[in-house]
Parts: structure tokens; sequence; C-alpha cells
């Protein structure tokens, strides 16, 4: 035994003990794994290709890998049954909306009984000139870009004036505002802007705003954007949004309070060290995806990093790439922000709310209606799953059907499906799968190899498929 340790760890420096290349070398030929089904790096360098423009790195053959994991692995679960339609599947695949619900409900329950706000408050607030004044403006924008000419300047503040003269001689403002506003973002609701404290616009927009009296219209304002018109509408025409904007304010506060409260009432504690602990699941997701490893703790349970894994699973990609990069002390806080979502969930069951009967069969039949979806969008028709087959014989057409579609995705000859995040990681904790870095290593180096000698062997360049999207690693976050 001592020999063979040896002799694999002499391997890393240099091949000198017989065999050991050979192991090494096998199994950076395998780049991924699904089930009974295996890319190896060949045919990842293929997929490579096949994606005309993608940029030939390690990112992109992972995503690729990734890529082609869950649909082996969602056709595999089709053919023997993994993807069930019992309530503990349904349930668990759709966790993210489940859970979604569960805590908007309950949130919108401890706000409604805690955020009603009378009447002269909001009077108060909007005829205030002090920290606590809430504004809501109204405006009309002729944009000037940066590089315009002296000339189109001109042109644009004249075009200012003449809208300031119409609504001056009685055109209605809003209409104006419709018609000729620059400013999309206001455009539709006739130029009112959202309520918003002093000091929340550029200052020549804000300084001008909050000089107005109610009712009252400003001169042609100017601005790095261009040259605006601004009002200050009647309470009797905002009260509304002055209202929401107090709800909203007060509602934030009101969870941080709760919040906090619910983490010291359960003794919440964040480990020390979670930072690296995190990063390296991010950095590994399939192997740590059934990690049971404590990240916090709080009376009657613990946050693991399987925990971890799940919740980021159903969040934008973005999420794990800010994490990567992200301080020890925002990790932290990262954690105790989903620890604390936990108990969220909890409190609220504890407190009676979940998904109705209603709400339920709603989501199994969004469910259902999208298993069957996918099966058809990929190619899972009664051929392919034909029941009178063997189960070897039904798992390879769909594994063949799969690899047919990634190829035919990769080549923009069928519309883009990606197998929903949450049924991606319900399917990855019941399958066996694997993504080898060395196998995919050696994918790119064999891309590469193949571009360099197609490039020297024909000047116009390499012979690619025709039609392959420009593929980049981030665009398949919600399949991983």
């Amino acid at each position: 035994m001592r020999r063979s340790l040896l002799c694999l760890t002499l391997a890393l420096f240099a091949a000198g003990c017989s065999g050991a290349k050979d192991m090494f070398s096998a199994h950076a030929n395998v780049a991924a794994e699904a089930g009974d089904q295996t890319l190896s790096a060949d045919s990842l360098a293929g997929l490579l290709q096949a994606a005309k423009g993608a940029r030939l790195t390690p990112e992109t053959a992972e995503f690729l890998a990734n890529l082609w994991v869950d649909f082996q692995l969602f056709g595999a679960g089709i053919a023997d049954g993994t993807i069930g339609t019992d309530s503990a599947t349904i349930v668990r695949v759709m966790w993210p909306e489940i859970t979604e619900a569960i805590g908007t409900r309950w949130h919108d329950q401890l706000m409604e009984k805690r955020t009603a706000f009378s009447a002269s408050g909001i009077d108060s607030v909007y005829a205030a000139n002090d920290s606590n004044a809430v504004r809501v403006l109204q405006h009309f924008l002729v944009r000037v870009a940066p590089t315009a000419s002296e000339a189109q300047r001109v042109a644009a503040e004249r075009k200012a004036a003449g809208l300031l003269a119409r609504v001056r001689g009685g055109a209605n403002f809003g209409q104006v505002a419709s018609q000729n506003t620059d400013d999309q973002a206001s455009r539709a609701t006739g130029g009112v802007m959202n309520a918003a404290p002093r000091g929340m616009y550029v200052t020549p927009f804000d300084s001008a705003g909050w000089t107005l009296a109610p009712g009252q219209i400003s001169g042609v304002v100017t601005t790095p954007f261009g040259f605006h018109v601004i009002r200050r509408p009647p309470l009797a025409e905002v009260r509304a949004q002055i209202e929401e904007y107090l709800r909203v304010m007060a509602g934030r506060r009101l969870d941080s309070l709760y919040m906090d409260s619910l983490g010291a009432a359960k003794h919440l504690k964040v480990k020390s060290g979670v930072a690296g602990a995190v990063r390296s699941a991010i950095e590994d997701v399939n192997g740590h995806r059934r990690s049971g490893k404590t990240l916090a703790s709080y009376d009657g349970g613990e946050f693991t990093v399987r925990d971890l894994l799940r919740w980021t699973g159903s969040a934008p990609q973005e999420i794990s790439d800010q994490l990567k990069s992200a301080t020890d002390s925002q990790v932290s806080g990262f954690v105790r922000a989903l620890a604390l979502n936990t108990l969220l969930i909890e409190d609220a069951r504890a407190n009676g709310v979940d998904l109705s009967t209603e709400e339920y069969q709603a989501l199994r039949t969004g469910y259902l209606a999208g298993i069957d979806t996918l099966k058809f969008a990929l190619g899972l028709n009664s051929d392919v799953l034909d029941s009178t087959a063997s189960a070897a014989d039904r798992e390879r057409a769909v594994a063949s059907t799969m690899s047919a579609y990634i190829q035919k995705l990769l080549r923009r000859e069928v519309p883009a499906r990606l197998i929903p995040g949450g049924l991606a990681s319900y399917l990855r904790d019941e399958m066996d799968h694997s993504i080898n870095m060395a196998g995919v290593t050696r994918a790119v180096e064999i891309a590469l190899s193949s571009r360099d000698s197609a490039t020297a062997g024909t000047p116009s360049g390499p012979a690619l498929p025709p039609g392959g999207p420009a593929m980049a690693p981030q665009v398949g976050g919600e399949g991983r």
C-alpha cells in the first residue's frame, strides 16, 4: 500500500511509476457522467466546436458539460420514472415556488397589521420640508446626448420651452408628457415618478423639484440628461403613491426588526470561518450538493452547505458569481440571511401559513404541464419511450435523443430549452452524476488544437457547423 500511495504522489510531478500515467490519462478522457452515460473529452470538444462563436475556455466547457448532465439526467429520469408525479416529488421540485408563496403570504399578513397610515399622517409627509418629507414629482424630458452639438442642444431646449408654453397655456401636463417625454420609465404614467425623499435625483432636478408648491410647474431645468419641465402634483393626485412609499419603507424597517428578533429568539449563530466553506461549495456544487457541513445553528436545527446550495440553486447565477468575490464578512452575512429565511418559513408554518389545496393543485398542474412540454420539445415521444422495449434499450434511446437535441440546440436548429433549476437540483440529488475538470480541460485542449489545425490548413478559418450560438458560461445558470 505504501508503494502505491508513493507512486501516485510522485505521478503528480513525473510519470515515473508504471501504469500511473495511463490511469490519469484515462480519467482525463472523461469530462462528465450522468447515470450510465459518459461524456468523453472528445465529445465535449465537439460540443465546444459546434457552439459557433463560443470562447474555447474551461468555463465554457464546464457550462456545456453541466448542460449535458442536466439533459441526460432529465431523459434518464423520464425513462426510469425518477421524475414522479407524487406529492413528495412535486413539493421537492417546486420548492422555490412554494417557499416564495408561503414567505410572501406571511410577510403580507405581518405588514397588514403594522403598516396602516392615517390620512393626517400622509398629509403631514406631503407638506413637510424636513428629513421626513416625501415628494412625488411629474416631469417630461427632452433628452440631449452628451456628444450633441451646440445646435442640437439649442433645438432641444427650444422644444422643451415650447412644451412648457403649452402646459402653462392650459394643456394637460400628463398628456403632454405621455406624448413627448424621452423618459421611457415615466411615459406610461404621464410623467409621474415614484415617491422619493430629498436627494434621490440629480442635483439640478432635485433642487428645482423641491422648491415647487403643490400644483406649481417649473421652468426649463437643465441636467446631464437634457431639458426637463417639472410639476409638483397636488396631494389628491398622488396620495396613493405616497401611502405606498410609506408602506414599503415601514415594511423594510419592520422586516429588519422581525428578522432580527426571530434570529435572537432562536439563538441563531453563524459558524466562524464559513466563508471558505461557502466558496468551496460554490466552486464545486456537484461535490458539495449532499454536504451536511453546518454553516449556522439555531434552536432545533442547523443550516448546512446542502441548504445553502438549495437556496442558491434557485437564485440567479449572479448571486453565486458575487459570492466568489465577496468579503468574508459579506459571505457570513449572506449565510445569516439565508438561515433567517429558513426560520421565516418555519415561523410561517408554525402560525398556520401554508399552501391552500387550490394553490397546491395549481402548482401540480403547472409541474405536470412543464414536464410534458419539455418531453415534447426534447423529442421524448412514444417512439423513444417505447414501453415494450427493455429498460436498457429505452435508456439508450433516450440518451441518444438527448445528445441529438444538444447538438441541434448549439446549431440553433431548435428552440432553446433548459431544465428548470428546481428540477435540475432534484435530479442531481437523486441520480449519480459528476463533472471531471481534468476531462473538461482536456476537451478545451482538443478543441483548441483542432481549431489551430483547421486555421493552418484553411486560410479562411475553421469549418464549424453553421448557425451555432455564441455561448457564454453564465447563460446556463438556471439549469445548474
